[in-house]
């Protein structure tokens, strides 16, 4: 009988042994996965902020130096022609818009004398024409505004950001005051969309990488924290198996080692106890 309850006890022991090593790495694992998601999480929003930050401002600084210059260039070039230019004079006066430091594309409309409408453009047949540009654009530009100020104009400067064919435009286009023609811009931003990738792959590496530390950084963490949860387990066992002078030894003032004293406290007392009832059991006999 003493045998088969030391049988069971030694595979309680072992059943034991086997559930606290699973238990010991599903915590492992949960502190990585924390640590992961924690790091990811905090990586993702860091690099989303930072990409919408740089994003705004390289498009709002390449399209503001476009848009500045296409208003000056409206006043110089196209503000200089007459009130109903022929062809040759739109045409003639697109292409020296066109050959400004942004270098955009510029498609001019007029009336001539005739009431023809005729079109200027800096690309040639094949280039910038009216059906490139959006409806809601050509609507707002052709809309007269009511001027209740002195410095105000009827005529406002819109601009509007588009993709064709993958590739971000930006539109803009406006009408010379007093009457003249109406002229539209438009201006790639390929280079700006080709830094803002090179941004955005840069800030996914960063990601990546500091996913990586930070699962390094768990792993090391667990590690720590889970040594004295292992040899708590270990001298739980012993003692388990009755060697009751088992004790841990104990370092710091965490609760790790509040809870290394309080099973030495335990394990003082029970063995305390168990000679106490051993010698009443011999002064018995």
């Amino acid at each position: 009988m003493t045998e088969t309850r030391g049988g069971l006890r030694g595979w309680a022991a072992g059943r034991g042994g086997s559930l606290s090593r699973l238990r010991f790495t599903s915590l492992r694992l949960r502190l990585v996965v924390v640590f992961g998601l924690v790091a990811l999480t905090a990586a993702v929003s860091a690099s989303g902020i930072a990409y919408w930050l740089n994003r705004e401002a390289v498009l709002t600084r390449a399209q503001d130096a476009v848009l500045r210059d296409f208003r000056q260039e409206m006043q110089n070039r196209a503000g200089a022609l007459p009130e109903r230019p022929t062809q040759d004079q739109l045409q003639r006066a697109a292409g020296q818009m066109a050959a400004s430091s942004q270098r955009f594309s510029v498609l001019l409309v007029a009336e001539d004398a005739g009431g023809k409408t005729v079109y200027g453009t800096s690309g040639g047949i094949n280039g910038f024409a009216l059906e490139d540009v959006p409806g809601s654009l050509r609507t707002a530009v052709a809309r007269q505004q009511r001027a209740t100020g002195a410095d105000e104009e009827p005529y406002h400067l819109y601009w509007q950001r588009i993709t064709d064919h993958g590739t971000p435009y930006l539109v803009a286009g406006t009408r010379v005051i007093g009457g003249g023609p109406t002229g539209y811009m438009a201006k790639s931003l390929e280079p700006e969309a080709k830094d803002l990738n090179s941004l955005a792959w840069s800030l996914g590496i960063a990601t990546g990488l500091a996913l990586i530390g930070a699962a390094l950084l768990a792993q090391a963490a667990a590690t720590t924290v889970l040594k004295p949860v292992h040899r708590l387990g270990v001298a739980a066992r012993r003692l388990g198996e009755g060697r009751l002078d088992t004790r841990l030894r104990v370092s710091g003032t965490d609760e790790l080692a509040d809870l290394s004293r309080t099973f030495n406290n335990a394990a003082e007392a029970l063995e305390k106890r168990v000679a106490d009832m051993a010698a009443r059991d011999e002064a018995s006999r």
